[in-house]
């Protein structure tokens, strides 16, 4: 008589057939945005790469010599898709523009491509695991958001400009569903997350990770040589100790939004330099 399958694999081929649908869908709606002429076809095809990358990521164990390898290459090609679908912009194209500030003299665009590699790496790579109780990660996070607004304006100099602009609203949740959202599960779930199963344990891996991650964030958002370069390598490194320390994806979610949301309603926005 054929023995009864476990509940805990029965779980784990129920969790792997909905990822495998829910990402099945976020490539229709890829393909649906690309004929409709707001994704540019170049990245509809790494979005499918990058896709395939991460399933095959999430499954690739690190427990030998070549599955290590392995795992390594599938992480370093789902970084370079996954930054170059949140950057590429063919000659001329231009994501869905949402809101003209024409009063902070800024306007917001959807980057859907961003988005859908966002919620593509959510899918694939975050899980449940050991925890920080919610309130000690709620008030770590507000902590963080504070010490990265506190430096921003009394250090690098941002001028306090209280505010409330017409459909502040429509920034704060597309800042969150879109911009926040995306990079935040590639830093901390691609980048920090996976550079941890990479490194030794013995060599530091956790610091390793969240040296790397800060300063990847950093590059990302301003050269070097630019002013706000180590205000940006300040308050990733905070996003990555909050995760750190909670080991809750949503408390690092909660302190960069956290920080943006402040940012935009109590400083000048944009930056000013």
């Amino acid at each position: 008589m054929m023995a009864k399958p476990s509940s805990r694999l029965c779980h784990r081929s129920f969790s792997l057939k909905h990822k495998f649908g829910l990402s099945l869908a976020l490539l229709w709606l890829a393909i649906a945005l690309c004929y409709s002429g707001l994704l540019p076809l170049a990245n509809l095809v790494s979005l499918t790469l990058m896709g395939t990358g991460l399933a095959a990521l999430s499954l690739t164990p690190t427990t030998s010599h070549l599955s290590r390898l392995l795992f390594a290459a599938l992480w370093a090609g789902c970084v370079l898709l996954g930054f170059f679908t949140a950057i590429f912009r063919p000659a001329g194209f231009h994501y869905p523009l949402v809101y003209d500030y024409s009063e902070l003299d800024f306007s917001l665009f959807a980057n859907l491509g961003k988005a859908l590699a966002g919620y593509l790496t959510l899918l694939w790579l975050w899980s449940a695991g050991a925890k920080r109780p919610l309130p000690v990660a709620l008030g770590l996070s507000l902590v963080f958001a504070l010490a990265v607004i506190a430096t921003a304006h009394f250090i690098f100099d941002l001028a306090a400009q209280p505010k409330w602009p017409a459909a502040a609203l429509v920034f704060i949740f597309c800042n969150l569903a879109i911009a926040v959202l995306a990079e935040e599960a590639f830093f901390r779930l691609l980048l920090q997350r996976q550079l941890e199963k990479l490194f030794p344990q013995r060599c530091g891996a956790t610091w390793l990770a969240l040296g790397i991650s800060a300063a990847v964030f950093a590059l990302a958002h301003a050269p070097p040589s630019h002013p706000a370069f180590a205000l940006f390598l300040f308050a990733g490194g905070c996003y990555a100790l909050v995760y750190t320390l909670t080991r809750r994806f949503s408390a690092a979610l909660l302190t960069h939004w956290s920080v943006n949301v402040l940012h935009f309603t109590l400083l000048e926005y944009p930056l000013g330099f």
